[in-house]
């Protein structure tokens, strides 16, 4: 598979058509998400509120590319790590679905799309009350497909395109540059990536987490979690508190991640 063919969310191929395909613009350059098109406003799932722990919090049902349901069962879910500073406590929900687990999602946020490839795959999209030009948010998770995850990290995390060479997934030069050019990038550590970049008039912010480094030895352990919250400057705040959710619940560099709901 090459770059060209991977998917703005790794492992989310063409089955999950809420995520726009990364756009290839020439040679070495992927282009980092943008707000999700109007036309993928549906998908087949069913949102159940729940009471845990004295909170309501929604849970999400998805029809999966194996054509079953994920139903997360109440009784089972793995703990919610985040923590919220007291001042934004009440700006968030809390939604769970199937794979990714626990999203935290701006108050008054509608679930717009969400898919569960057949290979464990899963895209979640959440866009702002007035559209996704005031907002939007993307979670996924890639537990399994090698070549999606490899993509999707090429050119954001160290070591994923000498891998893509060394398997034959691709035959450039150098990595794929993301663009547009983040305003911030860094990488804490092997696993992880911390992006900024402007998109739409809107601030996005993103964190990707590699449950191990990528390279030979461990690529077949290796899940890759991913979000990108756009927001407007003003609200930095739950960007990012929402990338520091996703730090807390998919730590960087501590093996496979226990995905069972």
């Amino acid at each position: 598979m090459s770059n060209g063919q991977c998917v703005r969310v790794a492992g989310a191929l063409a089955f999950l058509g809420a995520f726009v395909p990364a756009v290839w613009a020439h040679a070495y350059v992927r282009q980092l998400p943008s707000a999700p098109t109007a036309k993928f406003t549906s998908s087949k799932h069913e949102l159940r509120k729940v009471i845990l722990d004295g909170n309501t919090v929604t849970l999400v049902d998805v029809l999966t590319g194996t054509d079953d349901w994920s139903r997360p069962d109440p009784a089972h879910l793995r703990t919610d790590k985040a923590r919220l500073a007291p001042a934004l406590r009440g700006q968030f929900q809390r939604f769970y679905g199937g794979v990714v687990g626990w999203m935290l999602v701006p108050a008054g946020w509608h679930l717009q799309f969400v898919a569960i490839g057949a290979d464990g795959n899963s895209s979640y999209t959440f866009v702002a009350p007035q559209g996704a030009v005031a907002g939007w948010l993307d979670y996924g998770v890639t537990p399994a497909c090698v070549s999606c995850l490899l993509g999707s990290a090429d050119g954001l995390l160290p070591g994923a395109w000498e891998q893509e060479v060394a398997i034959g997934y691709v035959h450039g030069s150098k990595p794929w540059r993301p663009v547009p050019t983040p305003s911030r990038f860094d990488h804490p550590n092997a696993c992880t990536a911390l992006l900024r970049y402007r998109s739409g008039g809107l601030t996005v912010f993103s964190a990707m987490l590699s449950s191990t480094p990528m390279d030979e030895a461990n690529r077949g352990n290796t899940s890759l979690a991913e979000v990108y919250a756009a927001l407007p400057s003003s609200k930095a705040a739950l960007a990012q508190a929402i990338v520091a959710s996703l730090q807390h619940n998919y730590p960087a560099c501590q093996g496979a991640w226990s995905l069972a709901e």
